[in-house]
């Protein structure tokens, strides 16, 4: 993306794309018509534009992650407090106990903001 999303446009555009998916395709579709409707909904907003995996939370945690210089996943600057993978030890949005693909549309909306860690030496 040429300009670089904020916390907050990234969160709140993550919410409005998960919004408009439940109210188009209802609260458990499935992984296929979901994934579909992503990268329709970021062609829409943003068509001159590619959009990390298709999620405003991914394309914002891959430019903190950049700018922070280290090495490790990414997925640590996700502001959305995604369950923590065990393997991983990082925010995991298709770990078993949660996952963007199975879970019901109201339950990942009803994941609560998480702070982002400052420290690039800090582990999450």
């Amino acid at each position: 993306m040429k300009q670089k999303l904020t916390k907050e446009e990234a969160i709140d555009l993550f919410r409005q794309l998960w919004t408009d998916m439940k109210n188009e395709l209802g609260d458990n579709p499935d992984h296929i018509s979901r994934r579909s409707f992503k990268g329709k909904w970021c062609k829409k907003r943003f068509p001159d534009e590619t959009i990390l995996s298709g999620c405003p939370l991914c394309e914002y945690a891959y430019s903190e992650y950049v700018e922070a210089g280290i090495t490790g996943h990414s997925c640590r600057f996700c502001p959305i407090d995604w369950p923590v993978s065990a393997i991983r030890r990082v925010p995991d949005c298709q770990g078993p106990q949660m996952h963007y693909l199975r879970n019901p549309i109201s339950e990942i909306l009803a994941l609560p903001e998480r702070e982002v860690p400052d420290d690039t030496n800090e582990t999450v």
